[in-house]
């Protein structure tokens, strides 16, 4: 096993008492490391001036006979040249060597290199020869290797064929608890659980006896044990390596203790989602599917094998943006839950409204190893809302619908008035929109302004339909039709937000208007806006007590009113549809 060996044998015959031999002793003495020491010699001694390492023969007292051109940096180093004596540390190696007639090898550090020199001793001729090797690159080179070596991200241990640790990294003893010198040295089964060393030590025979045989799984799962005792589960990469002084087997293990609690903790919600009624989806941090529950199966029309292996955008609909996806996804690999309501597509393309909820699962040192989502079916909910505001749409169209009847009723009982209330509906929502009004308030600004004079339907004819001027009392019950207004309407729920208009729209800038005498942004805004609309329409229609004034003369008296009658910022906005 271990190839081929060199011997010198020496045959002894033994002779008996009359000089006969009667058996032969055979000595046997290994010269293998001699022979290649030898081979390796008389290789650099080849061509010595071609050699590109340092080649040098040197005498018995230590003077230098040869050197090749190789040599020169060497000899600058050493302060000396041919025909001189070598300094005096290197001149008793090599006198020791001579004596001794033993090849010797010696490292040296020169000029930040690393030389390696090899004295071979020529008896007979009484010199020596010595062969120099640059090995720096090979040093950093191991050195570099070091270094990785430690700092691997997992545990490296390389054993012998004995099963006896050899090496191992940093990480090794960070992770089983030892220091160095308590595993160099050690038979490897210190990592291995009690109840299985005689196992792995079979295993570990089957492994350098038999190298056809051997699994080439690079990721075995295993357990192994702590100083303390404690079981680790690991998985295991195995490699082997010839080396001269034999095969060297190494391991690298990486601790997979935390994900094995993952995996334990999704096993255990694996079992309370399969009896939920809401659909359950386990997905690793990639977001691969792991596990659904029955659930999700009839939601879906997916099977728990059509599933697993892919991930949830087997249900993509289409029906959200990509940005939706991108907040989804930041939102849940930041640690935090993402709730929302999300439309999927089943097997059979039939679209379904859920409400959704995804959570991570975290193992012990914080790291994100799986998602969980439960979702509940929603979509009969989602019609039924759907109807809801379908029938609230129609119910609102129809209450506009009315409103409209009342306002025109309005105006059939006061004739002079006729499109009064559609020109002043039109023009509010123009200058409510100019004011920065909400769109979801213009509906009640429209309703308000469609219902602002409703309050005359409980004025008395006579004092309505009188062709000339009022008297101070029948002013007085005219001034009272916004608070009948707002007592007819007030009831009516829906009407509530639309209320300022036909109840405010008398009231003026400096507080002197009515019913209730308010003073500038006392007044809602709406009111203050329908206000001046409502001015600017009566006094551009005809009247049954005068004639209709010029759109000039009217927005002159406008401008005079700015801060008496009116908002001076509505003022401003208002008259600038007119440049």
């Amino acid at each position: 096993s271990l190839g081929w060996r060199y011997a010198h044998v020496t045959y002894i015959p033994a002779r008996d008492a009359n000089g006969e031999i009667t058996h032969c002793i055979v000595v046997t003495l290994d010269i293998t490391e001699q022979n290649r020491v030898e081979s390796e010699i008389q290789l650099l001694a080849k061509f010595p001036s071609e050699n590109p390492n340092p080649v040098l023969r040197i005498a018995s007292e230590g003077a230098i006979i040869y050197a090749n051109a190789a040599s020169q940096d060497l000899l600058a180093y050493w302060g000396c040249k041919v025909d001189e004596l070598l300094p005096s540390d290197i001149r008793n190696i090599v006198i020791e060597c001579r004596e001794s007639g033993q090849p010797q090898a010696i490292e040296m550090a020169i000029n930040e290199r690393i030389f390696v020199f090899t004295l071979l001793p020529v008896v007979d001729a009484g010199y020596v020869n010595l062969y120099g090797r640059d090995i720096s690159a090979q040093i950093q080179a191991e050195r570099r290797y070091r270094v990785l070596f430690d700092n691997a991200p997992n545990a490296i241990v390389v054993v012998d064929k004995e099963g006896i640790i050899q090496q191992v990294n940093n990480q090794t003893l960070k992770m089983f608890g030892y220091n160095r010198d308590e595993l160099i040295n050690t038979p490897v089964e210190c990592l291995i659980p009690q109840m299985l060393r005689e196992r792995h030590i079979s295993l570990r025979n089957s492994f350098y006896n038999s190298p056809y045989e051997r699994v080439s799984d690079l990721g075995m799962e295993l357990t192994a044990q702590h100083k303390n005792g404690t079981i680790l589960s690991v998985e295991i990469s195995l490699s082997a390596m010839d080396t001269p002084d034999g095969q060297l087997a190494t391991a690298i293990i990486r601790d997979i203790s935390a994900r094995k609690l993952a995996e334990s903790e999704v096993i255990k919600l694996s079992l309370v989602a399969k009896e939920t009624a809401d659909a359950v989806v386990i997905t690793d941090s990639d977001g691969i599917i792991q596990y659904v529950n029955p659930s999700f199966e009839i939601m879906s029309g997916y099977s728990s094998a059509e599933a697993i292996g892919h991930t949830p955008r087997i249900i993509k609909s289409g029906q959200h943006t990509s940005s939706f996806f991108e907040t989804l996804w930041n939102t849940i690999l930041a640690g935090e839950n993402y709730r929302a309501t999300i439309i999927n597509r089943r097997k059979n393309g039939e679209l379904f409204h859920v409400d959704q909820s995804i959570n991570p699962i975290r193992d012990e040192h914080g790291n994100i190893t799986h998602f969980v989502s439960t979702a509940k079916d929603i979509t009969e909910r989602i019609k039924a809302e759907e109807e809801i505001r379908r029938s609230n749409t129609e119910l609102a169209h129809a209450y506009d619908i009315t409103l409209e009847g009342w306002a025109r009723a309005l105006e059939l009982r006061d004739q002079e008035t006729i499109g009064h209330t559609r020109r002043v509906t039109e023009l509010t929502d123009r200058l409510a929109r100019k004011m920065g009004i909400p769109d979801s308030d213009l509906i009640h600004v429209r309703r308000g302004a469609l219902l602002h004079d409703i309050g005359k339907m409980g004025i008395p004819d006579r004092i309505l339909h009188k062709p000339g001027e009022l008297t101070s009392e029948e002013w007085e019950i005219m001034r009272t039709h916004p608070v009948l207004a707002n007592d007819m309407l007030s009831p009516i729920h829906f009407l509530h937000p639309a209320l300022d208009i036909p109840y405010h729209h008398h009231e003026k800038w400096d507080g002197s208007g009515y019913p209730c005498g308010l003073k500038g942004e006392e007044i809602p805004l709406v009111a203050r806006i329908f206000a001046i609309i409502d001015v600017y329409d009566a006094l551009t229609t005809d009247r049954p007590y005068r004639i209709a004034w010029s759109q000039e003369t009217t927005l002159a008296y406008i401008r005079e009113q700015n801060g008496i009658h009116f908002d001076p910022q509505v003022v401003e906005i208002f008259l600038s549809f007119w440049q």
